[in-house]
Order: structure tokens, then sequence, then C-alpha cells
């Protein structure tokens, strides 16, 4: 700003005046316009500053809020995902030892106290025990494991001393608890993974697949049974 000598900002303001106002005024009102002005472009672009932190504030708080939201949606996906897939795992592992519960040696011997006479049924139980989000499940694979090693034990048995495997009482007996198990545990892992229940009259008093009175209950006696296969 151009500094206005002192002696003309008097002489300007006596002959504005007439020569009547005091100089002292003149010079006041002289000084004091400009400094009003910048004062008040001074406040003005405060109050724009002020205006624009404000607006700048409100959209980072938007977009932060934007951000966190896309960040929880992203998780609840990625979480939906990771549990669809770990719920695939489990149905898989499921239905591994289901269709190898099927397998007990009636029409070809599997001695599963000989090398590979075991080892899928080993193999799905010990998965299951890994996968399964409960021991109910857990215990119905172990039982179902136990019942399928006692079967194929028994049907080898019957093989080596060339019966016919179909109509042997304690084949029949452990293929048939076997096949109880199996059911049990389907009922369980269907229970787990959110499938709706299968009706099963057998199931309604099977507690132990490994109970004897499961063997021959649907049968009048042991004479003339046959096993037609599994």
């Amino acid at each position: 700003m151009t500094l206005i000598p002192l002696t003309l900002l008097l002489q300007a303001g006596n002959k504005a005046a007439g020569g009547t106002v005091p100089a002292w005024i003149t010079l006041v009102t002289a000084l004091a316009a400009p400094t009003i002005a910048a004062l008040a472009i001074y406040f003005t672009n405060r109050r724009e500053a002020q205006r624009l932190s404000t607006d700048n504030q409100r959209e980072a708080n938007r977009l932060n809020h934007e951000t966190k939201l896309k960040e929880t949606e992203l998780k609840t996906e990625l979480e939906h995902q990771r549990q669809l897939e770990e719920r695939k795992e489990r149905i898989r592992a499921y239905l591994q030892i289901a269709m190898a519960a099927r397998i007990l040696g009636v029409f070809e011997k599997i001695d599963p106290d000989e090398p590979g006479g075991r080892d899928d049924i080993a193999t799905a139980v010990a998965e299951i025990q890994f996968v399964a989000h409960t021991s109910k499940v857990i215990e119905a694979a172990k039982n179902l494991g136990v019942a399928c090693i006692d079967a194929r034990r028994e049907t080898a048995q019957a093989h080596n001393d060339g019966k016919d495997v179909r109509n042997e009482k304690e084949v029949y007996n452990a293929v048939n608890k076997a096949e109880l198990a199996r059911k049990y545990f389907i009922a369980a892992a269907r229970e787990e993974v959110g499938l709706p229940a299968i009706e099963d009259e057998e199931l309604l008093d099977f507690r132990d697949p490994l109970q004897a009175k499961f063997g021959l209950h649907h049968h009048p006696g042991p004479e003339g049974l046959t096993y037609e296969g599994p």
C-alpha cells in the first residue's frame, strides 16, 4: 500500500472540510478506511477458509465412513465365502466316509488287518476329526469306522473259510451294524451342515452301533438269513 504523506492528508482534510474539521480526525479517517477494508478482507478470507475446512472435513468423514462400510462388506463377504468353502469341505469329507462305508468286502475280500484294508476308512475318519464342527459327528464317524472295520473283518474271514458270505449270521450282524452306523452318521452330518433330516425308523431306537442287539432285530431268527449286498 502506498503511504500518503502526513502533510498532504492534513491539507486534503482541511480543504474538504472548509478548514473547520480538525486535522487529526481527517487523518484518522483516512488511515482507518484501508485498515477496515483490510480487516474485512481478512475476516472474509478466514470465514471462507473455515467453511472450506469444514466442508473438507465433512467430505473426509463421508469418505472414511464409506471406506469403513466397504471394508466391513468385504470382510463379511470374505467370511461368507470362507464358510461356504469350509462347508463344502465338510460335506466332501462326510460323503467320503459314507461311500467308503458301503464297501464292506461282501463281494470281494477286503481284509482290514492286511495292508491297505482299512486305509480309506482311517483316512476319512481322521479328516472328519479335523473338519467337523461338533463332537456328535466326530463320535458318529469313529463308531462308523469301527463298525466298518469289524464288518470287513467278518466278510474277510468268511471268504477265507470258503463260506457263502451273504448267508452268514456273523457277517450279516456286522454288516447290519455298519449300515446302521452309516445311517446314524449321515443323520448327524446332515444336521451339522444344515440339511433337512431324513426320517428313518431304524434310527429311532438306535444308540450305540456296536451293540450286538442291533444285529438281527428285523428278522424272526438266524435261520435262512440272506444278505443281498451293501
